[in-house]
């Protein structure tokens, strides 16, 4: 059972809107991958008035280096 109690306002209010097995993938042993993408992908969405599409936003995370290796990704 989570204390809503124990968390701060943000993170309580993030439990009670998103299920926490959504946070799963950042325990996983890509998690440093996972971040450092959403961080480039912030990064550029926030100098953009209208955002980013699905190419751009694919071409960006490509771009994010993994250390110690090549990580390929599918298109769906």
């Amino acid at each position: 059972m989570i204390d809503f109690e124990e968390m701060s306002a943000l993170a309580a209010h993030l439990f009670r809107e998103v299920r926490p097995d959504f946070f799963r993938v950042l325990a996983g042993p890509l998690a440093h991958l996972y971040v450092d993408a959403l961080d480039a992908l912030e990064r550029e969405a926030a100098q953009r008035n209208q955002g980013l599409d699905r190419e751009e936003a694919l071409a960006l995370v490509e771009q994010v280096p993994p250390p110690g290796g090549m990580i390929t990704l599918f298109p769906i």
